[in-house]
């Protein structure tokens, strides 16, 4: 997060990063390293072990 603090959501305005592990800073890590998939109503539609938020 320190390395990246400007690509993280600015929900919250802050100044410098800290320890929290927000869903929004969470969304952002997996859409810029792993995977993001499709909002689906359909449980087929995930794996287990994956992060639903």
């Amino acid at each position: 997060m320190k390395a990246n603090f400007k690509k993280c959501p600015k929900i919250w305005k802050l100044k410098s990063p800290d320890d929290h592990r927000r869903v929004p800073n969470l969304q952002t890590f997996f859409t810029r390293f792993g995977k993001s998939l499709p909002k689906s109503t359909n449980s087929t539609d995930y794996a287990i072990g994956d992060i639903v938020a």
